[in-house]
This record gives structure tokens, C-alpha cells and sequence, in this order.
């Protein structure tokens, strides 16, 4: 008798997980789906998004959008230029966490030619470009961490993107709020434009015919301190990250399943993904008002959020059928 009570419970307990999944599989089929990615390219498939958003790029598809959401989770302000560069002890500063090799060889070949000319070369983060990480600096491995900015006169910006596909991350405004100076190696040329950055107050990669002189650059900048400290004190340009909502505003007024959770008088919303500062974006988006949307853990929902590397998720991301 007691093994048959135990076969029913087991029994029964396989039946709730399957009708859960089915639910939630349900459920998803008719829900607003929102993808957010923090990386170049999306760890899931994009085919079962409604909308696309892009901590680095944009134009991955026609419903992706770029919104540097990882600079409104750093609370980043550009407020204050710091310490003049006669005072910053480290000349270039490099801090990455995603060690890939195009990016690593390029910052080794940069690394090469400032230490050749006597200069102070620091390696923070997780990646060290061919060198060691330096003792002498006091930064986490943490890449959102970086004490050592406020000493650093420049700082490594160069993105891991892939060819046809721009891409820019916060790495260019990490100088930006510490008041050094932005070295510069990517394609996200026009999202910095779109951001308001003075381009002229970034050392681009871009703007040499070979990799070499833009390297023998950095270090003739280093030589003249001069022209470096008049360079950090240029004007960073009308830095503006809001209106960079309005394309996305205006994209999701069209959609019939935006247009049909307007007359809803709740919006269940299952934040599986937990990007920075959802709940004043999020209404913008959905065009309701923030008092109608209600953040549930389990279904019944309308809105699901999913995608990469914000925060810890609600729910275990094997239940998610895209």
C-alpha cells in the first residue's frame, strides 16, 4: 500500500511539471515578448522576440534597438573631470572581462609600444594583453568596479564587435566619467553620434591608415602633456542617452499587441531578465501608464522579459520555449 501511495505521488507530481510547462509554454505563445542582450550577440534566438534591446548594438535585426542600459545601471553622471593628468601616476589603463583574442593581440602590440617608451602600462581587469595584471593596481576583477580610473590618463575603449554589425558598449564612457581620455578600436561610430559624444575629445583607431601609427600616437600624446591635458579638457559633447527611447517608442505605437495591451486595465509583467531601471522605461514602451503594470512571478502574464546578463532571473531559463 505504501508503494503504491508513493507511485501516485510521484505520478502526480510528474503531471503538475508537465501541465506547468505546457502552461508556460501557453501562456508564452500569446505574451509580448522583450529580449534584452548585454553582449555582442545574443545568447538565445531573437526569432521569438516582439522586441529587441540592445545594450551595444543595433541592427541586428528590425525590431532591435540600441539602448546603453548598462550606463543607467552604473548611475554614471560625467560630472566631474577628476584630477588633472600631471596627477594620474597610470599612463594607459586597460580593464576588460571578456578576454578574446583579436581584442587582446591589438591591446599587446598597444602595450608593446607604451612601455617601449618608458610608460606606465596597467592591466586591471581579467584580461592583461600579453602582460601580467599589475599588482600596483587596487581595482576588483570586477569590470563595473574601477578605482584606478580616477588615476589613469587613458583608458583602453577597443569593443569586441563583428564585422556588419555596430556595435558600441560602455567602455567608450568609462574614460568619460573618470575624466581620462577614451582610446578608441570598434564600429560603433554612429551610435556615438546618436549618444552626442564630441568624437574629437576620443583617440580613434579609426582615424590612421595603419594600427601602428595610431599606437606611436598614443605615445607621442604621453610626451606632450601638454596637448594630452588640453585634449581631456575638451568639451565630452551633449551627452543625451533618453531620447534614444524615442525610435523604440515609436516602434512598439505600431504593434497590434502593444496597441491590445493598452486596453487592458492590468499588464501582468514576468521580468525573467531584470535590466536597470525597468520600471521607468517599460511603461514608455508598453504607452501605459506605471500604476496599470503589475510584476508577477509565475503566469498567467502579458509581458515577458528575457535575455542576458541583468540581474538574476525569477524563474529557471530552461522554462522559456524560444
Amino acid at each position: 500500500m505504501q508503494t503504491r501511495h508513493i507511485g501516485c505521488a510521484c505520478a502526480f507530481l510528474l503531471l503538475a511539471a508537465v501541465t506547468g510547462v505546457i502552461l508556460h509554454s501557453l501562456w508564452f505563445s500569446y505574451t509580448f515578448v522583450i529580449q534584452v542582450d548585454g553582449e555582442p550577440s545574443p545568447q538565445r534566438s531573437m526569432a521569438r522576440a516582439d522586441l529587441h534591446l540592445l545594450a551595444g548594438g543595433s541592427n541586428l535585426s528590425p525590431k532591435a534597438f540600441y539602448c546603453p542600459l548598462l550606463i543607467q545601471e552604473k548611475g554614471w553622471t560625467f560630472s566631474q573631470r577628476g584630477k588633472p593628468m600631471r596627477q594620474r601616476p597610470i599612463d594607459v589603463l586597460y580593464r576588460s572581462s571578456n578576454c578574446v583574442p583579436e581584442r587582446e593581440a591589438l591591446v599587446s602590440t598597444l602595450r608593446q609600444y607604451v612601455e617601449d617608451a618608458g610608460f606606465n602600462f596597467v592591466a586591471s581587469g581579467k584580461c592583461v594583453a600579453g602582460g601580467n595584471r599589475s599588482p600596483s593596481a587596487a581595482g576588483s576583477r570586477n569590470w563595473g568596479e574601477c578605482n584606478e580610473c580616477q588615476d589613469a590618463k587613458m583608458i583602453v575603449s577597443f569593443e569586441n564587435y563583428a564585422d556588419g554589425l555596430e556595435y558600441l558598449s560602455e567602455k567608450l564612457f568609462l574614460p568619460l566619467e573618470f575624466g581620462a581620455v577614451p582610446l578608441y578600436h570598434g564600429n560603433g561610430h554612429r551610435l556615438m553620434h546618436a549618444c552626442g559624444v564630441n568624437t574629437e575629445r576620443v583617440i580613434d583607431a579609426s582615424n590612421f591608415p595603419d594600427y601602428s601609427l595610431f599606437c606611436q600616437h598614443v605615445v607621442d600624446m604621453l610626451r606632450s602633456p601638454w596637448r594630452l591635458q588640453e585634449l581631456a579638457d575638451r568639451d565630452y559633447g551633449d551627452l543625451c542617452f533618453d531620447k534614444l527611447w524615442e525610435p523604440v517608442e515609436q516602434f512598439t505605437s505600431t504593434l497590434p499587441r502593444v496597441q491590445s495591451l493598452a486596453r487592458k486595465r492590468k499588464i501582468r509583467v514576468l521580468a525573467w531578465a531584470q535590466p536597470p531601471r525597468m520600471q521607468s522605461w517599460l511603461p514608455r514602451v508598453l504607452h501605459v501608464d506605471s500604476s496599470r503594470i503589475e510584476y508577477v512571478s509565475m503566469g498567467p502574464y502579458d509581458v515577458v522579459l528575457v535575455g542576458c546578463c541583468f540581474g538574476p532571473t525569477t524563474l529557471p531559463g530552461k522554462f522559456i520555449p524560444v
